[in-house]
């Protein structure tokens, strides 16, 4: 049965959801200067993602330097009302009276800020200027004594916390090409982890799975030929197909009772590949690897992927069920062992 087909039969469970959920981001304020020689500085998060499409910022921490009118303030609360492209920060709740009360207008370009990341200017020029006022009535609709900043950005690192999902292809794998090889890391930031591997054939059914320990700084290798395709349940070696990896801290495998992973950051993952000449045989047209190549080897990082929910329970389900169906699984390499 192909993942397709299993995902529709099983779809009131959610296991096919294909929708993903970015990590909120931490922007840093750099580089804030106003006109009156005053400075902001400080730090909020923003999850561009919940609710779509305004997102919602939180752990606003903002403070500004005195200059000739701004006054010295810590700015932790935000108005409700916040949208990517604006926001408006007070050093008070904004359920009483804000009359007199200071607070921050920054303005980004569109499309403002995103779950990319990476360095966003303020707006310092026109109607939509970035800079410091107060408050002239108790909503804050208006204001009075504003100071437009005349530098500064807000920037964030790229999140990496989707990084616990990898996935990889594999082919040209036939008697005659070179072998393929699985790479894995640990980092050693979070002590002995788990590359839960999950291997399909170019059909979307998986042929084989395992959870493979790797103690921190360890690196193991796995040969396809020899540890990720040797066992298919039908009995047949796929030429080419797909590898997904998700780094746990828990074991997910027939020694665990396929218990659910923990994803966890801390692996990173390489493949090389092996890439043949093709023939054409006729009738037909059929397109097939060459067996005595020549075949050349390189080797990528694995594509970090999202792990959303569904995929997760499907991934775990699938292997589950291929044990049932008396499937072998895929075999752990010693670390020290490499191909």
């Amino acid at each position: 049965m192909s993942k397709r087909l299993f995902c529709i039969g099983l779809a009131l469970v959610a296991f096919c959801a294909i929708s993903a959920h970015a990590v909120p981001l931490t922007w840093t304020l750099v580089g804030v200067r106003f006109s009156d020689g005053s400075t902001a500085s400080g730090t909020f998060v923003y999850d561009a993602d919940n609710p779509i499409p305004n997102g919602t910022y939180s752990n606003i921490s903002i403070t500004t330097t005195a200059g000739t009118t701004v006054t010295v303030n810590a700015y932790a609360y935000i108005n409700p009302n916040a949208v990517s492209y604006q926001i408006r920060v007070f050093p008070v709740t904004t359920t009483g009276n804000l009359t007199g009360t200071p607070e921050l207008n920054f303005h980004f370009p569109a499309p403002g800020l995103t779950d990319a990341g990476g360095t966003v200017p303020l707006i310092l020029t026109g109607p939509q200027t970035s800079g410091w006022d107060l408050c002239a009535d108790a909503q804050c609709y208006s204001s009075s004594a504003y100071i437009d900043a005349t530098a500064g950005a807000v920037v964030a690192a790229p999140a990496i916390a989707n990084i616990t999902y990898f996935t990889a292809y594999y082919s040209s794998n036939v008697a005659g090409a070179p072998d393929e090889t699985l790479r894995i890391v640990n980092d050693g930031a979070d002590g002995p982890l788990y590359a839960s591997i999950y291997v399909f054939d170019d059909s979307e059914e998986l042929t084989q799975c395992c959870s493979c320990i790797i103690t921190p700084d360890g690196l193991l290798s796995e040969s396809v030929k020899l540890n990720l395709t040797a066992n298919s349940i039908r009995g047949i070696v796929n030429t080419r197909g797909v590898i997904k990896v998700i780094s746990s801290a828990t074991e997910s495998d027939v020694n665990t009772n396929f218990a659910a992973n923990t994803p966890v950051l801390g692996l990173r993952v390489w493949m090389t590949h092996i890439q043949g000449t093709k023939v054409t045989l006729s009738p037909g047209n059929t397109v097939v690897p060459a067996v005595a190549g020549p075949y050349f080897v390189s080797e990528t990082e694995a594509a970090h992927s999202n792990l959303i929910a569904g995929e997760q329970s499907l991934l775990q389900n699938l292997c589950l069920f291929d044990n049932l169906l008396s499937g072998k699984p895929c075999t752990c390499q010693p670390e020290d062992y490499d191909f």
